[in-house]
């Protein structure tokens, strides 16, 4: 008999192979993984179009600006 464990984003399953336990996402979890993605990704460019004032209004420079908007869109800073 198999043991499942439901978590946020991933089922995990321990298979026949005893102590292997492996992590497969979930399709709600891949769908709520691929939504992050794409909002990183959105958000990232807003930043990177932003003007010199506004970000210096919320006190990032346009090095660091472009630093980030440049960190690939699975780079997610939550995980």
């Amino acid at each position: 008999m198999e043991n499942t464990t439901v978590c946020t984003q991933f089922r995990i399953e321990q298979g026949r192979f005893g102590a292997g336990w492996a992590a497969r996402p979930s399709a709600s979890g891949l769908l709520l993984r691929i939504h992050r993605w794409r909002e990183i990704h959105r958000q990232r460019r807003e930043l990177e179009r932003l003007s010199d004032e506004m970000l210096k209004d919320i006190g990032i420079s346009r090095v660091d600006a472009l630093r980030e908007a440049q960190r690939p869109f699975w780079d997610d800073p939550k995980l």
